[in-house]
């Protein structure tokens, strides 16, 4: 099979889609300092394995100290006790609340198969297939190259960065500034040598391509995630929001806070915890009284990257 343009229509809807679904493992860890070459796939001829995109909230724990993330109902087009918790905080006429919770807003995620051709803190990743979760900052490299009209779109474009034969590599470059590390340097770039695997073995790869619908957080309810709001962030240095965090929901009124309907959605899977670790700080029912724990992890890739305050703003606009 060959690479063409007509083959890669798709992959522009598949960068707007925000319907997936699922629990997750097999990521690709670029949190240490470092510059990771990497060969993007991409079959045209299985739907699940192109770009997922998806929201989350993540923030640390006010009880615990450990970052956590949640997908956000909003993904789905459904209401989000977090999403509404953030807007009605940021609203405040109080600085100190407002700047508290912006810790909560809303983040685009998304994710794609990669072939590793350089991992330098970890070489046996070297040769594998990962998944590459990433944020704003190299989502805009990914897109100025393979989105028609992008800075990078002439120079490369879809056929050049998924072919076989094209020596062209993304190169993320992760640097540590202060308490975040930033991929702002990420860039496409042209090797002059390509795979030691010839062109069947390079095809060959996509059967091993993972679903990315089954990459993706479990997926909580709204009372589940409501749940984790009393519990990791209405704790500790913000107790002392929870009360109009409460009036706000009894002057609502239960009819229109109640829970909107599920949609059809796939059963996800466990999530493996140790899976999605923050850099430095850099996603059916439930039994009753059970406690829900959310996804929490010690350090990750999906910790606030150097973009965060971009993204904030981005939502403002969004909101108005």
């Amino acid at each position: 099979m060959k690479f063409n343009k007509s083959m890669f229509g798709q992959i522009q809807d598949q960068l707007k889609k925000t319907s997936v679904s699922g629990g997750y493992g097999n990521l690709l860890r670029y949190s240490q300092e470092g510059v990771y070459t990497l060969k993007l796939l991409y079959n045209p001829e299985c739907e699940n394995n192109q770009i997922k995109h998806y929201m989350e909230h993540g923030w640390e724990s006010t009880s615990t100290g450990s970052y956590l993330s949640t997908v956000s109902l909003q993904t789905f087009g459904e209401r989000d006790p977090i999403s509404e918790a953030f807007w009605r905080g940021i609203k405040s006429d109080d600085e100190d609340i407002k700047e508290r919770y912006k810790k909560l807003s809303r983040r685009d995620k998304n994710m794609i198969n990669v072939l590793v051709v350089n991992d330098p803190n970890n070489q046996e990743n070297n040769g594998k297939i990962k998944v590459l979760k990433y944020s704003k900052q190299i989502k805009d490299v990914i897109d100025a190259a393979i989105m028609e009209g992008g800075d990078d779109y002439d120079e490369f474009g879809p056929e050049r960065v998924f072919g076989y034969d094209s020596g062209v590599f993304l190169q993320i470059k992760a640097v540590k500034k202060g308490p975040f590390t930033s991929f702002d340097k990420s860039k496409f770039i042209t090797k002059s040598k390509d795979f030691d695997l010839d062109e069947d073995e390079f095809y060959a790869l996509y059967e091993n391509l993972f679903n990315l619908e089954e990459e993706v957080p479990e997926v909580k309810s709204f009372d589940e995630l409501e749940e984790i709001l009393y519990e990791h962030w209405f704790t500790g240095d913000n107790l002392d929001l929870l009360e109009e965090y409460q009036n706000a929901r009894e002057t609502a009124g239960k009819k229109q806070m109640k829970q909107t309907p599920k949609t059809k959605r796939t059963p996800v899977n466990t999530v493996d915890e140790d899976e999605d670790i923050p850099m430095d700080f850099d996603d059916e029912d439930t039994p009753p009284k059970k406690s829900v724990s959310a996804k929490k992890t010690k350090s990750s890739d999906d910790a606030p990257d150097e973009d965060m305050d971009a993204d904030f703003s981005e939502l403002l606009a969004e909101w108005d």
